[in-house]
């Protein structure tokens, strides 16, 4: 390419304002500024930007030109830095795609300024530098690079698209030079397919996501379940045997009234003994195997729990595992409220597409001030020290999250003062 004095030494000038908004973005996404920073962008940023415009002499071909424009871009980045390949990648696909969102902004104020295109180039990356800095000084850029990095794949699949668009935009341009309005009119039909193809495959890699989180749920819950399994072959063993034994009251008791006590009696031990038998008949099988569990355990510590499901069939749009966590929350706060050889009571229930957990235990006095702060981060009525106070706040963001409903209030059981927490979800 045939290039005078004057446009050599605009496109330099290009290349150096180019490459000090990359240094201003990078600043910003990496969220440090550092002095070895700037002796090392000074020393690699003129020759890399000479090597730029060297490309512009060479008999090259723009696809060319630009794709060692973006290594240069990327070793930039690189040399100051020093960041990792993966990051550096990164980096640079963010670097690119937010100065040229910018500049495509900006070609249209300045196509319609009366100044050569080597002035218009520089004024535009002036105030790109000048848009990027605020931008880096206002926003908090760089939490996108930290959720590229946790490998949020939709964010990457997004910023890579855009990108792409992008640079097929101005790689477009500089082989047709085209006008602002032309450019945008030869790109959106591509850019409304790959919007809707975008949706598509978002739309399915959520329900993938969805499927992979219940088969996570379902894995992580399996011991629960063998657990559940064993425990009722074993009573179903023993209920045979305590079977046997109802067939043979006959033969110990000879009169009427003695057998009626007898079987009368009897019958109500067994009624206690298969309190939680309920559970079997959940359709939610790993939150079954998860309340029995805890249960179980709350047996063991000699706290009553007392379990009443009004309908077997929850339905909610919320994910199994999900409820999981929200039921395990208030469980564990309802067994660390009572006392030994005291009595909770749980209910479970669903209507209207919604499910309804309760709990009722023993508490203090809802005043005001102790109703407004429950489910604050870090409150809590106990007084141990540790890791107190996040179960209920966690309880209610998951709620939150799903536009539930949280009930809390004081009432009397048992000559009691209690306090019944209800969610539904």
């Amino acid at each position: 390419m045939n290039l005078n004095a004057f446009e050599l030494i605009t496109t330099e000038i290009c290349y150096l304002l180019e490459f000090l908004i990359t240094f201003v973005l990078v600043c910003g996404f990496l969220h440090q500024l550092q002095k070895k920073y700037y002796f090392r962008f000074l020393c690699f940023c003129i020759p890399l930007s000479l090597a730029n415009t060297l490309t512009e002499l060479a008999p090259l071909r723009q696809p060319s030109i630009l794709c060692i424009n973006l290594l240069i871009l990327g070793l930039l980045i690189w040399f100051v830095f020093r960041c990792r390949l993966i990051q550096t990648l990164l980096l640079s696909v963010l670097v690119f795609s937010t100065s040229m969102s910018v500049q495509l902004l900006l070609v249209l104020i300045f196509s319609h300024l009366p100044f050569s295109l080597p002035v218009q180039a520089i004024l535009a990356n002036i105030c790109t530098l000048v848009i990027c800095l605020l931008l880096v000084l206002l926003c908090p850029i760089h939490r996108l690079l930290d959720l590229l990095m946790s490998k949020s794949h939709l964010l990457l699949i997004g910023v890579l698209n855009l990108t792409g668009v992008l640079l097929m935009m101005n790689l477009y341009n500089k082989v047709f030079h085209t006008s602002f309005g032309d450019l945008i009119l030869s790109f959106l039909f591509p850019i409304v397919v790959l919007f809707l193809i975008n949706i598509v495959f978002f739309r399915e890699y959520l329900i993938d996501q969805k499927k992979l989180e219940e088969a996570e749920s379902y894995r992580n819950y399996l011991p629960l379940i063998e657990e559940m399994i064993d425990q009722v072959r074993a009573r179903q063993h023993k209920f045979d045997n305590e079977i046997q034994a109802i067939r043979l009251l006959p033969a110990t008791y000879q009169n009427y009234d003695s057998l009626r006590d007898a079987l009368t009696e009897y019958s109500e031990f067994l009624i206690t003994e298969c309190h939680d038998s309920s559970l079997l008949k959940l359709n939610t099988k790993c939150l079954a195997a998860f309340l029995y569990h805890k249960l179980h355990n709350a047996e063991l510590q000699n706290k009553n729990i007392h379990l009443t499901i009004h309908n077997t069939m929850l339905v909610s749009v919320v994910p199994e595992y999900e409820l999981i966590n929200m039921l395990g929350i208030l469980v564990d706060n309802m067994i660390e409220a009572v006392s030994e050889n005291d009595t909770a009571d749980l209910i479970l229930d669903s209507r209207d597409n919604h499910i309804s957990f309760t709990t009722i235990n023993p508490g203090p006095l809802m005043t005001p001030e102790l109703r407004s702060a429950f489910f604050e981060k870090g409150y809590s009525t106990k007084t141990a020290t540790g890791k107190r106070g996040y179960g209920l706040y966690l309880l209610k963001e998951s709620v939150d999250e799903y536009r539930g409903r949280i009930y809390l209030e004081n009432i009397s059981s048992n000559d009691r003062l209690c306090i019944r927490i209800e969610i539904q979800v």
